[in-house]
């Protein structure tokens, strides 16, 4: 695929995705940045203030890259339909452009690189306020950890990295059973 044809199949994946899936997210209350705490607290400034501003394109990016997901998952329904058949009546190669799972992947993975770029740019910054911890626990949570808390191997230093993140998000711990547990309000 030429530079050209990529770059008007992203185009068209993008757009595709956002006015296909757009008002699904909106509409979706438990969507991830509605579980931060509220807190009325002066303006941030200064890194904390970019960490903000950076926070909320990677929240934005990850609606985007959720929709991208639905999308992958309902061109790669219709590849799967188009290469099961016996008499298949074209290539593979056709087949993904057809269906265009080709279009959407690459829109997810360029989707997925900005959130990376954007994040980069986070962990050069130094939060100093509850804010700018905050914003960055939720990038870690939104780019890192697919929207939940990750446990890992539940090893000391990886529970209290979740448990400080579950706290300044406001998203909940996994318990034992894999349920969600509430999480701590350090805002209050």
């Amino acid at each position: 695929m030429s530079k050209a044809a990529r770059k008007t199949a992203t185009r068209k994946g993008l757009d595709l995705i956002t006015a296909t899936h757009q008002r699904k997210f909106q509409k979706q209350p438990e969507t991830i940045t509605s579980a931060v705490p509220v807190v009325a607290a002066a303006m941030p400034t200064g890194d904390d203030a970019k960490l903000v501003a950076l926070g909320r394109q990677i929240s934005a990016l990850r609606v985007l890259e959720r929709a991208s997901e639905v999308e992958s998952m309902r061109c790669n329904e219709a590849y799967d339909q188009m290469t099961r058949s016996n008499q298949m009546t074209c290539s593979r190669k056709e087949a993904l452009e057809h269906s265009g799972l080709a279009a959407a992947e690459l829109a997810g993975n360029l989707i997925s690189d900005q959130m990376t770029e954007v994040y980069k740019q986070m962990l050069g910054l130094r939060p100093t306020t509850l804010e700018g911890y905050r914003a960055l626990a939720l990038a870690i949570v939104e780019n890192c950890w697919c929207d939940e808390i990750n446990l890992g191997q539940e090893t000391g230093d990886e529970w209290g990295t979740a448990v400080i993140i579950s706290s300044l998000t406001g998203i909940p711990m996994p318990d034992d059973d894999g349920q969600a547990s509430a999480a701590c309000d350090i805002s209050a």
